[in-house]
């Protein structure tokens, strides 16, 4: 006999997997941290008395390494354990950004030490990402992956719009470190249990 619920059933078949809920957790503080770290950036450079070209150079030092460190991190991807991958990628991105946020906390911040953080920031991305993409086919059987991806990017969409508004209420509260201490782009303990 069918119930009510039967419908429901296909769509939340991947939320089943202990492994599968861990990851879209771990995604979505990742996602989160993403989406709010560049108001922080924007907030700690001119903080410091950067302006517009020092800005520049931050965002460049952190995306440049993302673009030449992909194509190497897609590899070591396929080649060893992406659980192992995604977890010293996040715990590097998060003392990146830890050490960023404890420098514009204390009033240290400068072009340069925030530019490096985010150059290490932009290494740990470049490995994350591609060792994330496959992620879903490892732990989700084939029949349930689309609704696995669908559960996958829906709360990572909907960060993206709300993240930076919440980036800048934190600014505005508590200023340009906290929303750094609260961006680690993700807490490396849930990507622990990925294969």
């Amino acid at each position: 006999m069918k119930t009510a619920a039967d419908p429901a059933a296909p769509r939340l078949a991947p939320l089943r997997v202990p492994a599968f809920r861990r990851f879209v957790l771990a995604n979505l503080v990742s996602a989160t941290g993403s989406a709010m770290a560049p108001i922080a950036l924007a907030y700690a450079v001119i903080g410091q008395g950067g302006g517009a070209g020092s800005l520049g150079v931050v965002l460049a030092t952190n995306s440049v390494p993302t673009i030449v460190f992909t194509v190497a991190g897609g590899v070591l991807a396929d080649r060893l354990s992406r659980s192992r991958i995604l977890f010293l990628g996040n715990l590097l991105a998060a003392a990146a950004q830890g050490a960023l946020a404890a420098l514009v906390a204390t009033g240290q911040a400068a072009t340069a030490s925030i530019a490096v953080c985010g150059f290490v920031s932009g290494i740990a991305t470049a490995f994350t990402a591609p060792a994330a993409t496959g992620v879903v086919a490892q732990v989700v059987a084939a029949e349930h992956r689309q609704q696995a991806n669908a559960s996958l990017r829906l709360p990572s969409n909907a960060v993206k719009v709300l993240g930076p508004v919440v980036g800048g209420v934190i600014v505005a509260i508590g200023g340009p470190a906290w929303a750094r201490w609260w961006s680690p782009r993700g807490w490396p303990v849930f990507s622990s249990s990925v294969p």
